[in-house]
């Protein structure tokens, strides 16, 4: 690659297939022919602090932008009884116990405290639905809450949408952390079928990120 790339993309492991280029400089997701993205793919059962390492890795390839796509359970029972299929992130609840910032400031990195009220930015947030729209998919938007997600009771779950849940994953959060802290955008989708990734929906799938890889190299330049 010559150009700088723009958005990094950060996936779930359901969605490692999405790194299908290897260069000198790491892993490239190829999405419908348009211009590589930089991706990094989580791993089960990760740590806070290989979380940061990874998130890092992908800001250091020059990127402004963070896409994170990841697999989210949805607490909602009408969400779940609709088969709803994507949502956009509005904000999480961090309940997984760590935190990728635990330990001595990386001041080369980013401040001691970042500023997370504005997490999962807005304004990229109203691109990507536009960049649906564009797909003809109708994504939801909501909060996530990270920690456990694929293992919770029903109680547990009465508890997260008591707190403001809508998902759950076990991805999102850190990867929001460590990117805010390092003066990044934030923007998320939570794919509520993973099979779709994979099964009879995956071009369809795959066309959606591209049009969102698009869009948002499109917002990363604009004034």
């Amino acid at each position: 690659m010559t150009a700088v790339p723009r958005v990094g993309l950060l996936v779930g492991p359901q969605f490692a297939d999405l790194a299908d280029r290897s260069e000198q400089q790491g892993a490239f997701a190829s999405l419908g022919g348009r211009t590589l993205v930089p991706v990094a793919v989580r791993q089960a059962g990760e740590s806070a602090r290989d979380a940061a390492s990874r998130v890092r890795a992908v800001c250091a390839r020059g990127v402004s932008i963070l896409l994170v796509v990841d697999v989210a359970i949805p607490v909602r029972p009408d969400w779940a009884a609709n088969h709803e299929r994507y949502a956009l992130i509005t904000d999480h609840l961090n309940l997984t116990g760590d935190n990728p910032l635990v330990g001595p400031n990386a001041v080369d990195w980013g401040p001691r405290f970042p500023d997370l009220t504005d997490a999962w930015d807005p304004d990229l947030r109203a691109v990507l639905h536009g960049a649906a729209r564009e797909c003809q998919v109708e994504p939801r938007e909501g909060v996530i809450a990270g920690g456990g997600a694929l293992s919770s009771t029903a109680a547990e779950q009465r508890m997260l949408r008591a707190l403001g849940a809508d998902m759950a994953s076990d991805g999102f959060v850190w990867d929001a952390i460590t990117g805010r802290h390092a003066g990044r955008r934030m923007a998320g989708l939570g794919v509520m079928v993973p099979d779709d990734a994979h099964g009879r929906e995956a071009d369809a799938f795959r066309g959606l990120l591209s049009s969102f890889a698009a869009a948002l190299e499109e917002a990363a330049v604009s004034p």
